[in-house]
């Protein structure tokens, strides 16, 4: 009877039941003062039945929550919770937060663990444990879905190795406690400004990039991080000069590292601030103010933070000295010259040295107001000459007086580097040549020199065998140098080919002579123009000359040659070996041809017509057969003898002349066979003439003329290699 269905629990406590199906009945426990084990029976009521099934239904004491650590996380869950409590009993637990279900993990009767669910929205919910998966505990026990944290902004943005920099940093977490958290390990707990403002000092760590993020120190950072530049902090190594005037306006040059960290950057002298200029992280300056004779420590410090280095040096903090005069005021720029110095404060218990600009040397005191030392090599030119303490030229001085450096004597070369064996000149080139301290020598005999100006010198050199000689050239400074000079033994010309050459084209002459060396430096002109020699050997060489518009401008263009001046000059002295004239004629040209034809035997006697032909050298050329010797009858006119030639057909004409070659045109000129006649008919005709004769025979053309005894026909007509017809001319009786 399912109505009447209870459920008995220690067999005397009972409590209805009700079927769910023919397999299942739910009943609701009865309460149980105390904890433990007891046995669970169902029957109806008045005839209970032992189902044996649930034997060992177990009562423990009510389980209380009592806080949740952490108390917030966020809203993306995932958060390790850990719930502590009283009577909390062993075995199954689950967990409900904020009406979510998920498994537990139970530790012990006061402790067990939960994982937080993702949340919608922040906001505080209920957290309830159930240890039977069933009930759930109502103990109020809540915990805070909290926002997302950001970070928005931070200022400054860099930082100091050795930390506490004031960080202000802005993003969103409300009036929330925040931490720091300066790269992978450093939280530093932030001070609140107002809401989603705080303030945190950064931590000390290594120079180099790090990132910045808020945390709410139970592990959760910011979503965003920005980067933080750990700079390194600055420190003082070292500071030049150590010894300062007691005058004040002394640079005093720092050394270091860090510079850059340094936002207002300020020397003190003691407890007397300077501004500092930072050149670079390593290096930095500032001049010293009015300060009382003794120690002084020196700090670098930042106005901006409030730092200082972390260390000090000392200065000395000396008279200042005094120079009035020096003597004398000017000095080689080698250096080296007792120079004697006036003034006051030379008898210091500190050294004191002379400086020369930002050049030094040591002063030996001779009195309170006198003292000695040595001029050091400088550039050419004034300097400001003062005293100094120390080893740097740090103007400590009161007053400066001018020293001039002049530039030392400075030798390049000898010029030229050869001569002729009876004695020469040589040219000494230089900087700042002065007669003091200036010799040229040979085999230690000084030699006569002429000092033209500051940069050239003439000296004459004696008669000396051909070789080699070295000349010692002494200077300022104590310096000198020594240089090999040639001798060459003279140079003779004995003559120039050809005397007669092209006058508008590139000549090439012959000198012949000995003793040539190209040492001599050999060169040719003609007219204006002057050309340099080549292929020197000892006995002749060559010289190449194209005459210029310029020189032919004072050559007169006539039929004759027009001569010009030959010479022949070395460059050592410079000295003229030879002196002749030298012919240059027209290039010539050919007109006309007559006859245009010949045998091939050759042997006809050809004239040509045309200009500029000259008396001499001139020869005809056919084509490319050996040149004949022409005659020249006149500047138009010339003579020559056709070759015999081993090719028949057209040939091109060549005169060639001292002003050059003429040639004309390709078919001017026909290497014929020889004709043969065979018969004539008729072979009789009258003495008035005007009988047309037929000729008959073979290599018959049209450039060949028929002759009656000594007489030319007038007309002859030309009808084949077989066959000409020619009209015979009058003549006397016979044959």
């Amino acid at each position: 009877d399912a109505d009447s269905l209870v459920c008995s629990f220690g067999g005397q406590k009972y409590s209805p039941a009700r079927a769910i199906c023919s397999s299942t009945i739910r009943c609701k426990t009865p309460p149980n003062d105390v904890p433990g084990r007891v046995r669970l029976s169902v029957g109806t009521t008045g005839s209970e039945v032992d189902l044996d099934l649930f034997s060992n239904f177990e009562y423990f004491l009510q389980p209380t929550a009592v806080k949740v650590i952490p108390e917030s996380g966020p809203t993306e869950g995932g958060n390790e919770l850990v719930v502590e409590g009283t009577n909390f009993p062993p075995g199954p637990c689950s967990c409900r937060i904020g009406g979510e279900i998920g498994a537990g993990r139970w530790f012990s009767s006061s402790l067990a663990r939960c994982v937080s669910p993702g949340a919608k929205r922040p906001g505080p919910v209920h957290v309830e444990l159930s240890f039977n998966n069933m009930d759930y505990g109502s103990d109020g026990v809540q915990y805070v879905y909290e926002a997302p944290l950001h970070l928005y902004s931070i200022n400054p943005s860099h930082g100091l190795d050795i930390g506490g920099t004031s960080v202000t940093v802005r993003g969103s977490f409300g009036k929330r406690p925040v931490f720091c958290r300066f790269g992978a390990a450093i939280s530093v707990l932030a001070a609140a400004q107002a809401s989603d403002v705080a303030v945190c000092l950064s931590a000390p760590t290594v120079a180099g990039n790090i990132s910045l993020a808020l945390s709410l120190g139970n592990g959760r950072d910011s979503t965003s991080v920005l980067t933080f530049q750990v700079r390194p902090s600055a420190r003082l190594l070292g500071a030049q000069p150590r010894l300062v005037g007691a005058a004040g306006g002394t640079k005093v040059s720092l050394t270091g590292s860090g510079f850059n960290s340094l936002d207002d950057a300020v020397c003190r002298f003691g407890s007397i601030s300077m501004p500092a200029v930072v050149h670079n992280d390593k290096e930095a300056s500032c001049h010293t103010s009015e300060l009382p004779p003794g120690s002084v420590i020196l700090t670098l410090a930042d106005v901006a933070s409030g730092r200082s280095v972390d260390r000090g040096i000392f200065l000395e903090i000396v008279p200042a000295l005094s120079v009035e005069v020096v003597s004398p005021s000017e000095g080689d720029s080698c250096g080296g010259q007792k120079i004697t110095v006036e003034g006051t404060g030379f008898l210091s218990t500190l050294p004191v040295s002379c400086c020369f600009g930002e050049k030094m040397s040591a002063m030996t005191a001779i009195n309170a107001t006198h003292g000695e030392c040595l001029s050091v090599p400088n550039l050419p030119g004034r300097v400001a000459f003062s005293m100094s303490y120390g080893s740097n030229c740090s103007s400590l001085d009161t007053s400066t007086v001018p020293f001039v450096s002049v530039s030392p004597t400075i030798v390049h070369r000898v010029a030229p580097g050869v001569m002729m064996a009876e004695g020469g000149t040589v040219l000494v080139l230089g900087e700042n040549m002065r007669a003091s301290g200036f010799a040229v020598s040979l085999r230690q005999t000084k030699l006569e020199c002429d000092l033209r100006n500051t940069s050239m010198a003439f000296c004459d050199i004696p008669p000396r065998d051909p070789g080699t000689i070295s000349l010692l050239v002494e200077y300022g400074c104590g310096q000198s140098r020594s240089f090999r000079v040639r001798v060459l033994k003279e140079a003779r010309v004995f003559g120039v080919s050809p005397s007669l050459a092209a006058r508008h084209e590139r000549s090439i002459f012959t000198v012949e002579g000995a003793g040539f060396s190209s040492a001599h430096a050999l060169s040719c002109t003609v007219g204006a123009e002057r050309t340099s020699a080549v292929n020197v050997s000892e006995f002749a060489f060559i010289c190449e000359v194209l005459l210029s518009p310029e020189t032919l401008k004072h050559v007169q263009s006539s039929s004759e040659p027009a001569a010009l001046e030959f010479q022949v000059i070395t460059g050592l002295r410079p000295q003229v070996l030879w002196r002749s004239s030298v012919s240059f004629a027209e290039r010539p040209a050919i007109v006309d041809v007559e006859p245009t034809a010949s045998p091939r035997t050759g042997g006809t006697v050809v004239t040509i017509f045309g200009a500029h032909f000259t008396t001499g050298s001139t020869s005809c050329r056919f084509g490319s057969f050996t040149p004949e010797q022409g005659v020249v009858q006149s500047s138009s006119l010339v003579l020559c003898t056709s070759p015999s030639v081993s090719v028949l057909g057209y040939q091109t004409v060549h005169v060639d002349t001292a002003g050059g070659s003429a040639s004309s045109r390709e078919d001017a000129f026909l290497f014929l066979h020889v004709p043969r006649i065979e018969t004539i008919i008729p072979s009789v005709g009258f003495v008035s003439g005007q009988t047309l004769v037929s000729v008959f025979g073979s290599h018959l053309h049209d450039a060949v003329g028929v002759v009656f005894g000594d007489t030319s026909s007038l007309h002859v007509e030309w009808k084949s290699s077989r066959l000409l017809l020619a009209m015979a001319p009058s003549g006397q009786p016979g044959n």
